[in-house]
């Protein structure tokens, strides 16, 4: 299990969110400006570390894939999916990634921030590969890769910020997808185990 390194809470550097500082104190409360402040060093000093997950893309399968699937993507009647929408985010990417994001931005069990049931994860997994077959080495490097996408992005904070601290939708999806993220720092090497006994 990796250890999450203890945080120190500093002012944001000007060259990563310029005018973040002012535009927090003015139109933050006290107690969600230092969520999002110890989120946002949480995210740097994580993205400082990305050199060492670089080589969990190596190996994986790689296809074309659609970026941004979710439930709201999909199109459905009583009993099936009969179409996938806005394909915009469409590339060739490393396919486990999608697979991981669909799960933990859908599924129920991953609601709670605080983790997610490795069973149910298994089983969604388990039902993906009766239809496409991932390799070992995929499933082995699937947290990894998920946790370098996640990350790698705090722009909903700063479109919070810039958009002067009114827009709770947004700032609620970053403080999940945070706390996700923190999840999977802590618990990938457990995850990766689990997924290569499938």
């Amino acid at each position: 299990k990796a250890t999450r390194p203890e945080i120190k809470l500093v002012e944001f550097p000007d060259i990563v969110i310029p005018e973040f500082s002012d535009r927090l104190y003015s139109a933050v409360e006290a107690s969600i400006r230092q969520q999002i402040k110890e989120d946002i060093q949480f995210l740097l000093l994580l993205n400082q570390r990305m050199p060492s997950l670089h080589h969990y893309f190596y190996n994986v399968s790689y296809g074309s894939s659609h970026g941004d699937y979710l439930y709201s993507q999909l199109l459905c009647n009583k009993e099936d999916i009969i179409a996938v929408v806005d394909f915009s985010n469409a590339a060739r990417l490393p396919l486990v990634w999608e697979i991981m994001r669909f799960y933990m931005l859908s599924s129920i069990d991953c609601q709670n921030p605080n983790g997610i049931r490795v069973d149910a994860l298994k089983a969604y997994i388990t039902a993906y590969l009766k239809s496409f077959p991932l390799t070992k080495t995929d499933l082995r490097n699937m947290p990894y890769i998920y946790l370098y996408s996640l990350g790698r992005n705090y722009n909903a904070y700063r479109t919070y910020i810039t958009d002067g601290g009114q827009n709770t939708a947004l700032l609620e999806f970053s403080s999940r997808r945070t706390a996700i993220c923190r999840f999977m720092y802590d618990h990938s090497a457990e995850l990766s185990a689990e997924l290569s006994t499938l």
